[in-house]
């Protein structure tokens, strides 16, 4: 391959073909380990959110603290007079 035709094409004249594979398949190595680094990492939902917020509908505040209630959820335990004080706080 004679420099005089493709010298405007290949801006480093005397590196071989090996050579460019083997830096442009670092460069892509590099930015492929960046770009999952600085991937946005969502936050994740907690086990009673996941369950209760399933449907697109709008969940209020009562209404969840009664499904809660009426499903009795092993992990959060509410008694009915912390329900009656939260309710007539509202």
């Amino acid at each position: 391959m004679s420099c005089e035709s493709n010298c405007h094409l290949q801006p480093w004249s005397n590196a071989t073909e090996e050579e460019g594979i083997a830096v442009a398949s670092a460069a892509f190595v590099l930015f492929s380990g960046y770009h999952l680094l600085n991937k946005i990492k969502k936050k994740k939902r907690r086990w009673w959110m996941t369950s209760f917020n399933k449907s697109r509908s709008r969940y209020n505040g009562s209404d969840m603290l009664s499904d809660l209630l009426k499903s009795r959820v092993r992990n959060l335990e509410i008694s009915v007079e912390s329900h009656q004080k939260i309710t007539n706080i509202l």
